[in-house]
């Protein structure tokens, strides 16, 4: 999350933010940056009045990248981690772990139980996932997908 005098830019992972990150950080030169894939609730109280900004990408788009990102070598995300199965599952198994990871499904509860213990209690030094242990013992929701869910993180951002 960046912070200038006009706006703050609320960075979704697998959007293309870096790109607008690091754009905003060479080009204004009076800008705070907060954290890395805060949601909103993390903006500084001073600074809650001011526009908030983001991007969103089709959801189909969404899950192919977020997937193939997370096959790479060296990326540890306890999301991927948990609904992957520690990588065994497949594409489809996997990202249909992850859209119904809100569901009551007995198997999506044990995964968020799993990644509630994975996850960090704060934001801080939580690069990548952009979720803590609060955000996902809050999340029941049979009828929103993951993607959905985590656009909603993001209430208020003008889309």
């Amino acid at each position: 999350m960046i912070i200038t005098e006009h706006f703050v830019f609320i960075h979704m992972h697998k959007t293309g933010g870096q790109t607008l990150n690091d754009m905003i950080q060479r080009c204004i030169s009076a800008h705070r940056t907060v954290g890395y894939h805060f949601p909103h609730s993390e903006i500084p109280p001073e600074f809650s009045a001011l526009p908030r900004v983001g991007m969103v990408r089709n959801p189909w788009d969404w899950y192919v990248s977020w997937y193939s990102f997370n096959q790479l070598p060296n990326i540890h995300n306890p999301l991927f981690i948990i609904v992957s199965d520690h990588g065994r599952a497949d594409f489809k198994s996997t990202v249909t772990n992850l859209i119904n990871l809100g569901s009551d499904d007995p198997m999506s509860k044990r995964h968020r139980v799993e990644l509630a213990n994975l996850l960090p209690e704060s934001f801080d030094n939580n690069r990548g996932v952009g979720l803590n242990k609060d955000c996902i013992r809050h999340f029941s929701d049979n009828e929103t997908g993951y993607y959905s869910w985590l656009v909603n993180l993001h209430p208020k951002v003008h889309h």
